[in-house]
């Protein structure tokens, strides 16, 4: 393995110091995720709107993944995770949420009425808990690290051609100079891809 250059590493350190910086916007667009302290929880929220489609997440407490992102794994204690989307004059509506007896419930909703969780749903749920953390830079460290061992890093720079929000990419390229092990030809593909893609 090559060692990298001075210069290549202060051309990495350019790219990596924003992200120190947290950004917090009046105005969703692509979105990406926000957090807050409300009554001494974490409060994460993704929200996405465009032409009358809204879509949103929220997370109170801490919540865990499944392996692929597509549902919600576990809930931290009185915790609670939602996803809402509004489109087409149709509302549907999921909730995660560890109940003060520690158990686990889940909760489906169509136009605000209770129904079962049928393959519909479970497609619905599977692509917007998917898009709200690759778009919202959710537990960006834990699914490049997830990525890297089962696709390598071309498999990272395949999931951020994906990701809309610069913050996100930002994110995720952040986490993969990290963790990647990168050698000095794969450091220049990564900063370049960065370069093309963050505005």
């Amino acid at each position: 393995m090559k060692f990298i250059s001075r210069s290549l590493l202060r051309k990495l350190i350019l790219l990596i110091a924003p992200l120190a910086a947290i950004f917090v916007p009046s105005t969703f667009h692509h979105g990406f995720a926000q957090n807050k302290q409300e009554d001494s929880r974490s409060v994460m929220t993704w929200e996405h709107s465009d032409d009358g489609w809204k879509q949103r997440l929220e997370i109170r407490g801490k919540a865990e993944f499944n392996d692929d992102y597509t549902d919600v794994k576990d809930v931290s204690e009185d915790g609670v995770v939602r996803i809402e989307e509004v489109r087409n004059g149709q509302s549907r509506r999921y909730e995660v949420r560890r109940d003060a007896g520690g158990q686990l419930t889940r909760a489906f909703y169509l136009n605000g009425q209770s129904r079962g969780l049928d393959e519909t749903a479970r497609k619905w749920i599977a692509e917007l808990v998917l898009m709200a953390v690759r778009q919202g830079g959710i537990d960006a460290d834990k699914r490049v690290q997830r990525i890297l061992s089962s696709q390598g890093v071309a498999g990272v720079l395949r999931e951020i051609d994906q990701i809309q929000s610069d913050y996100a990419k930002r994110r995720y390229f952040d986490a993969l100079v990290k963790q990647g092990n990168l050698n000095e030809t794969a450091l220049r593909d990564v900063l370049a891809q960065a370069a093309r893609q963050i505005k």
